[in-house]
């Protein structure tokens, strides 16, 4: 999940100073996005959508990601091709991301079918993962079924710095 942006504390101020607090649950960044625990937050659009319907009174609106979305592969593997990318399983963020659809798409270039652990027609795996946990996940990795990871930056090219990953693509 994205990080939020938490109270600043004094609303008067011409400068604001915000610190940057990472959620494990978009569940928990909604909780505490409409009971004030915190100012403002990084979200998807659905979730933003959702809401506002729900009555909580969003501000701003700002499209990201369009750029600057990641798709790395584990360092260890040995993925050359995106035919290689069958079998395993690839991390991202959240269904209704912007990663999810443009891994959809990279993917069903190459005829591979993207689906769940259950869906028979799947050929690469996906497993909606926190984004501050997927370099962690990699990492991790003892039974070398991740693949890679598709998220927005910084995540991709922090864990290509860590040693843990390469790019694919951007």
């Amino acid at each position: 999940v994205s990080s939020c942006l938490a109270k600043d504390g004094d609303r008067s101020s011409k400068t604001a100073v915000f610190e940057a607090i990472p959620f494990n649950s978009w569940q928990k960044l909604s909780e505490d996005l409409t009971n004030g625990t915190i100012d403002g937050a990084f979200i998807t659009i659905p979730l933003a959508l959702d809401l506002f319907s729900k009555g909580l009174d969003i501000q701003l609106l700002m499209f990201t990601h369009r750029g600057g979305s990641v798709l790395v592969k584990k360092r260890s593997k040995n993925i050359q091709r995106i035919s290689d990318f069958k079998n395993r399983t690839v991390l991202i963020p959240e269904v209704l991301s912007v990663q999810h659809m443009l891994l959809h798409r990279f993917l069903s270039s190459a005829g591979l079918w993207l689906g769940s652990y259950e869906d028979k027609k799947a050929d690469v795996f996906k497993e909606q993962v926190s984004p501050c946990l997927m370099a962690e996940m990699l990492d991790q990795d003892t039974d070398d079924d991740i693949a890679g990871f598709a998220m927005a930056e910084p995540y991709g090219f922090s864990a290509i710095e860590a040693g843990l990953a390469d790019l694919v693509c951007k």
